[in-house]
């Protein structure tokens, strides 16, 4: 292979009309679509004297750690930073995440996430507690956090058929969260009534159990195991509030 094909959809701005655009550059071994993307502004000129607009996309650690680069790459939801493009059937399509608002081109927007973790409160008032004695991050039992590491990608979200415009289902990553934050001491002490917000609508009921977002996850989370897990304890605080009411 002498030479990569990259078909993208691109967008101008938040309010364009997306089109599609092709991309010829030299390929090189070991080469990410990460790094292809970054050869397109490399080149600048093409061979008729025209000049490229470079793609516009996110890509922060070049690890796979952040979940900034995350796109619909040949028609899966991959990190472009950590898929090779000798893996890839040429020419290889890039697309932006469909769930969420295009800000440029591969750029999106995901206030939503920020404001889906707000609706069940997943944070610690560090006030509460007295940081010296460990407490905010000591976690039970062995220690072992299995929900931990989410990089608040969207893949998750990308991959869920519950996850649309027509929903106001949260996600996964949401419930994956909260059963990291409620391993440790501190957020245990302050899980019923993330329970009771949790299963609200648009909560972990709304779940269809498709389980999408364990295939998609860059960080091998659980999250269907997680969603099981919060349902359960949801399920069994409303019945407490119900009882006590």
């Amino acid at each position: 292979m002498d030479v990569v094909t990259l078909k993208i959809r691109r967008q101008d701005d938040p309010d364009g009309l997306a089109y599609w655009e092709k991309f010829e550059i030299p390929f090189e071994s070991g080469m990410t679509v990460a790094r292809a993307l970054e050869s397109i502004g490399e080149l600048i000129e093409c061979g008729d004297g025209s000049t490229l607009s470079p793609v516009a996309f996110e890509g922060l650690c070049g690890k796979g750690a952040c979940g900034a680069c995350t796109m619909i790459i040949n028609g899966r939801v991959r990190l472009a930073c950590a898929t090779l493009i000798e893996e890839l059937e040429d020419p290889v399509t890039l697309m932006p995440l469909g769930k969420f608002p295009v800000v440029r081109d591969l750029v999106i927007n995901r206030d939503s996430m920020l404001a889906s973790m707000g609706r069940c409160e997943l944070w610690l008032d560090v006030d509460d507690y007295e940081l010296r004695s460990g407490e905010l991050f000591s976690q039970d039992g062995d220690g072992q956090n299995r929900f931990e590491g989410c990089i608040f990608c969207g893949a998750c979200l990308e991959a869920c058929p519950q996850y649309c415009d027509r929903s106001r289902y949260m996600g996964a990553f949401v419930f994956g969260n909260m059963a990291s934050l409620n391993l440790s001491t501190a957020g245990r002490k302050t899980s019923e009534k993330r329970f009771l917000l949790s299963a609200a609508r648009g909560g972990v009921a709304d779940c269809a159990g498709v389980s999408n977002c364990d295939m998609v996850c860059p960080a091998g989370i659980e999250l269907s195991s997680a969603i099981g897990e919060i349902n359960r304890s949801a399920i069994s605080s409303s019945m407490k509030n119900y009882f006590r009411a």
